[in-house]
């Protein structure tokens, strides 16, 4: 396990960069993170493709608070109009929080897209995703939960043994569609909102999801359905 006290980007696999940090650039393909720990960190892992793609990634055991990400699917227009590709990346094992350190965030409000804890930005085309083993219980700040960017597309997304315990004033979705995902998968989760007040909801977001199944979806003060 990597424990560290750094912020910044504890992992980051560029299969594209910018300016002069480009010394190369090419697919990223065949690779296993396992254990990544850090209090206050920026971004645990990102993955970013702008150009070339990355394939096969299997990303396990994140533990720790951040700022930003855990994870984040970008392209930060280092190369504008060039595709940004993902395939076959596995999540598993995320027990993670947001840090409320030196960012002017509202107890009430989620804030940014940008800031969610998975965030898959436009236009990133992800053939198979896996999310599993994921739990987060938010006392500090209701940032999204996992996000995707209009213009952002999941082919395939499967959500297993999932929970979001939340513990702020404010309403935290566990997924936030404002792209395409072409079908869902949900087996095993749970959202919570402690307290009288009814807010969030499993599934929330404008985009477009053409199939859809679901398993063991329970709900606390949560709308289990879908949120406009």
């Amino acid at each position: 396990m990597f424990k560290l006290f750094l912020r910044g980007r504890l992992v980051a696999l560029n299969a594209d960069d910018g300016g002069y940090f480009e010394m190369t650039r090419g697919p990223i393909e065949d690779v296993s993170v396992d254990g990544v720990f850090s209090e206050d960190g920026y971004t645990a892992v990102r993955l970013l493709s702008a150009g070339s793609p990355i394939r096969r990634i299997q990303l396990a055991n994140i533990f720790g608070t951040y700022r930003y990400n855990v994870i984040s699917f970008t392209n930060h227009r280092v190369h504008p109009g060039s595709p940004s590709t993902f395939e076959d990346i596995s999540i598993r094992g995320v027990f993670c929080s947001k840090s409320g350190q030196g960012m002017k965030s509202d107890p009430l409000q989620a804030g940014t897209s940008n800031m969610a804890l998975i965030w898959i930005d436009a236009p990133a085309v992800v053939s198979s995703l896996a999310i599993s083993d994921y739990h987060r219980t938010e006392s500090v700040w209701p940032a999204e939960n996992i996000v995707i960017e209009p213009g952002a597309t999941v082919e395939c997304l499967q959500m297993s043994n999932v929970s979001v315990i939340n513990r702020t004033p404010g309403a935290i979705h566990i997924l936030t569609n404002k792209g395409t995902i072409g079908c869902l998968g949900m087996t095993g989760v749970y959202a919570k909102a402690e307290g009288d007040t009814a807010r969030g909801s499993v599934v929330s977001g404008p985009g477009v999801i053409r199939q859809q199944g679901r398993q063991n979806v329970f709900t606390v003060n949560v709308n289990p359905g879908l949120s406009k």
